[in-house]
């Protein structure tokens, strides 16, 4: 915008110049000047669209890489809930007397079959 508000400030200037000139030359010139200002605004169109184009391009690139991203993430967070978890059940198993509560609702193998005791146990 600021491109074609230039261009149509330089046309005035001109055509106000020119009004002071020799008539016959003036409305030849005038319409040269037009002329040249629809070339410029048709280019300046053109670069507009084809920059719009280039935009529309890449916003397109980089919702293909946010979607990846987003997909990672969600993979990495389920892999992190299993891993936890997974330590989780390993911490309160019943093989582990070492970490489990006295109180604990689940009966220690030990308590079930004495002969089956582990090393390190009672």
């Amino acid at each position: 915008m600021a491109l074609l508000e230039l261009d149509f400030a330089e046309f005035k200037e001109r055509t106000q110049a020119r009004q002071s000139g020799p008539p016959d030359n003036t409305l030849q010139q005038l319409k040269q000047d037009l002329k040249q200002l629809k070339s410029n605004n048709e280019a300046l169109a053109s670069d507009l669209r084809g920059s719009e184009e280039a935009l529309k391009q890449e916003n397109s690139v980089l919702r293909v890489q946010l979607a990846k991203v987003r997909e990672d993430a969600e993979c990495r967070e389920k892999s992190f809930t299993r891993q936890v978890q997974h330590l989780t059940e390993t911490l309160i198993s019943p093989h582990n007397d070492e970490y489990r509560d006295t109180d604990s609702p689940w009966p220690t193998l030990s308590a079930q079959h004495p002969a089956q005791q582990h090393p390190g146990t009672s």
